[in-house]
Protein backbone atom coordinates (compact mmCIF):
# COMPACT_ATOMS: atom_id res chain seq x y z
CA UNK A 1 0.00 0.00 0.00
CA UNK A 2 0.90 3.65 -0.30
CA UNK A 3 0.98 4.21 3.58
CA UNK A 4 3.87 1.00 4.05
CA UNK A 5 7.88 1.13 2.87
CA UNK A 6 8.14 -2.15 1.31
CA UNK A 7 11.84 -3.30 1.76
CA UNK A 8 13.88 -4.63 -0.98
CA UNK A 9 12.93 -8.37 -1.22
CA UNK A 10 15.67 -9.51 -3.87
CA UNK A 11 17.73 -12.79 -3.19
CA UNK A 12 20.75 -10.21 -2.43
CA UNK A 13 19.21 -7.96 0.18
CA UNK A 14 17.40 -10.92 2.15
CA UNK A 15 20.45 -13.37 2.34
CA UNK A 16 23.07 -10.38 2.33
CA UNK A 17 25.53 -12.11 5.38
CA UNK A 18 25.72 -8.60 6.76
CA UNK A 19 22.06 -8.98 7.32
CA UNK A 20 18.61 -7.55 5.26
CA UNK A 21 19.08 -3.70 4.37
CA UNK A 22 15.63 -2.06 5.51
CA UNK A 23 13.95 1.31 4.30
CA UNK A 24 15.38 3.13 7.20
CA UNK A 25 18.88 2.25 6.22
CA UNK A 26 19.21 -0.08 9.25
CA UNK A 27 20.77 -3.47 8.66
CA UNK A 28 18.28 -6.75 10.16
CA UNK A 29 19.16 -10.35 10.52
CA UNK A 30 19.41 -12.17 7.50
CA UNK A 31 16.87 -14.56 5.63
CA UNK A 32 17.68 -18.14 4.98
CA UNK A 33 15.23 -20.45 3.00
CA UNK A 34 13.37 -20.99 6.43
CA UNK A 35 12.81 -17.62 7.59
CA UNK A 36 11.65 -16.54 4.26
CA UNK A 37 8.80 -19.49 4.66
CA UNK A 38 8.39 -18.64 7.77
CA UNK A 39 7.60 -14.86 7.02
CA UNK A 40 5.57 -15.68 4.36
CA UNK A 41 3.41 -18.68 6.27
CA UNK A 42 3.22 -17.16 9.81
CA UNK A 43 3.65 -13.33 9.51
CA UNK A 44 7.46 -13.55 11.57
CA UNK A 45 10.66 -11.88 10.38
CA UNK A 46 13.95 -13.36 10.76
CA UNK A 47 14.27 -12.40 14.64
CA UNK A 48 11.07 -14.50 14.71
CA UNK A 49 9.11 -11.11 15.67
CA UNK A 50 5.83 -10.53 14.38
CA UNK A 51 5.43 -8.62 10.75
CA UNK A 52 3.30 -5.45 9.98
CA UNK A 53 -0.31 -7.24 10.39
CA UNK A 54 -0.68 -5.63 6.91
CA UNK A 55 1.93 -8.26 5.78
CA UNK A 56 -0.64 -11.29 4.30
CA UNK A 57 -0.36 -15.03 6.13
CA UNK A 58 -0.21 -17.12 2.92
CA UNK A 59 -1.37 -20.91 3.34
CA UNK A 60 1.39 -22.75 0.97
CA UNK A 61 2.07 -26.54 0.08
CA UNK A 62 6.13 -26.95 0.50
CA UNK A 63 6.41 -26.89 -2.62
CA UNK A 64 4.81 -23.54 -3.28
CA UNK A 65 6.59 -22.57 -0.73
CA UNK A 66 10.05 -23.85 -2.99
CA UNK A 67 8.62 -22.33 -5.75
CA UNK A 68 8.39 -18.85 -3.99
CA UNK A 69 11.70 -19.21 -2.86
CA UNK A 70 13.15 -19.97 -6.27
CA UNK A 71 11.48 -17.30 -7.51
CA UNK A 72 12.92 -14.77 -5.15
CA UNK A 73 16.40 -16.47 -6.18
CA UNK A 74 15.54 -14.93 -9.51
CA UNK A 75 15.00 -10.85 -8.56
CA UNK A 76 18.14 -9.00 -8.87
Amino acid sequence: TMMVTAPDITDGNLTDPRGMLEPDGQRGMRYTDERIARAVTQGLDAEGKPLDPIMPRWQLTPDEVRALIAYLGTLR
